[in-house]
């Protein structure tokens, strides 16, 4: 999803795209990013000891290079992921990882939404929103879901900076802000 992205992750996420561009290798070097992100939300130690000042570059280096080989990662992500250790960049990578998603998603005319639900919504009903959200956008959609109860019943859909939110919680804030005025002005 979209969230706040520095523009030294923009920089770095572009510079990538760019140069997996070159070979036509956009999506597996974001597939690489994917599975690094997700390898260390699981290994928290590791990723401390990656975005460590105390730890030297070449024990970082050779972290990466034995993950990387693990892993399946191509060369190109490996040598930027080394970068990010040689300018001390890598607590940047969630960052990174979202700004190449947007970048990506933007060549394949695509857009990621957020929807959040107060319950969880079956897959038809995400499906009809998804052909509703397509159509409404012009785009091809990523949908990501969450439940948030207390939205009491409703959803709210964040693609890029639009939100809807149609959930009661927010209808009922509403209500009371005019009931609120209202009262006001009689007084």
């Amino acid at each position: 999803m979209e969230k706040f992205v520095s523009l030294i992750a923009k920089r770095y996420a572009n510079a990538l795209f760019e140069l997996a561009g070159l070979s036509g290798s956009e999506d597996e070097v974001f597939g690489d990013l994917l599975k690094i992100r997700d390898f260390l939300a699981k290994s928290p130690e590791v990723y401390k000891f990656l975005v460590s000042r105390a730890s030297s570059k070449t024990s970082l280096y050779g972290i990466i290079e034995r993950i990387g080989a693990e892993m399946g990662i191509l060369r190109i992500t490996r040598n930027f992921l080394n970068m990010l250790v040689e300018k001390r960049r890598f607590g940047e990578l969630e960052a990174i990882v979202a700004a190449y998603d947007a970048k990506l998603s933007e060549k394949k005319s695509k857009v990621r939404v957020e929807v959040t639900a107060a319950r969880e919504m079956d897959g038809e009903t995400l499906q009809n929103l998804k052909r509703a959200l397509e159509k409404g956008l012009g785009k091809v959609v990523s949908m990501d879901t969450r439940v948030d109860p207390s939205l009491v019943a409703g959803l709210t859909i964040r693609a890029g900076n639009r939100i809807i939110d149609a959930s009661i919680s927010n209808y009922l804030k509403m209500l009371r802000d005019r009931l609120y005025q209202a009262s006001e002005k009689n007084q």
